[in-house]
């Protein structure tokens, strides 16, 4: 078994100090995570103290091989060719009942993904002369602005074709597991 516990923080973009926000974000990431792998996600669990309140909200979760990993694969140099065609088709098939409409395209277009942009390169701008230069992060917004600017003909093409879904989000190698029944997508 894996437990994953939310941490009492504040990221500007996020704000999990509450108990409550806590749980309910426990309770999301459930539901979100077991369409791609209900069997990893085996439920919410809550600590509670000797007179039962709850003090921390986390996932109980089956623990995945770190060797299945579809980047261990890869770097340990493993055939994977069989398991990217399984996840292709379990993608697929979860893309075509994936929900669709106006609040997804409005996340999936250029007004949405610059947003995003915005709330990132404000929260950072925090650590201007600190991890990074003032310079540093003129250039990074600057050159994600251009990106989703660039880029909002082609999103606005996928809105109109109805392209937009609501999938995974953040899908890299080092969250796919290569069980020998079909892969386990986490982390979405």
């Amino acid at each position: 078994r894996a437990y994953k516990f939310k941490k009492a923080v504040d990221l500007g973009f996020l704000d999990f100090r509450s108990e409550a926000a806590r749980r309910a974000v426990c309770a999301r990431e459930m539901a979100l995570n077991r369409r791609l792998a209900p069997d990893v996600y085996l439920d919410t669990i809550s600590l509670t103290n000797s007179a039962g309140e709850a003090l921390e909200h986390g996932l109980l979760m089956r623990r995945l091989p770190d060797k299945l990993r579809l980047s261990s694969l890869v770097k340990a140099g493993e055939q994977v060719e069989p398991h990217l065609r399984r996840l292709a088709r379990l993608l697929a098939a979860f893309h075509s009942q994936a929900e669709r409409g106006p609040a997804i395209d409005a996340e999936g277009g250029g007004r949405g993904l610059r947003r995003r942009w915005a709330d990132n390169l404000a929260e950072t701008a925090q650590y201007r002369q600190t991890i990074f230069s003032t310079e540093l992060h003129e250039r990074i917004s600057a050159l994600a602005m251009a990106y989703v600017e660039g880029r909002s003909p082609l999103l606005a093409d996928r809105v109109a074709d109805g392209l937009m879904v609501d999938g995974h989000g953040d899908l890299i190698a080092d969250d796919v597991f290569c069980l020998s029944d079909y892969p386990r997508v986490i982390d979405c």
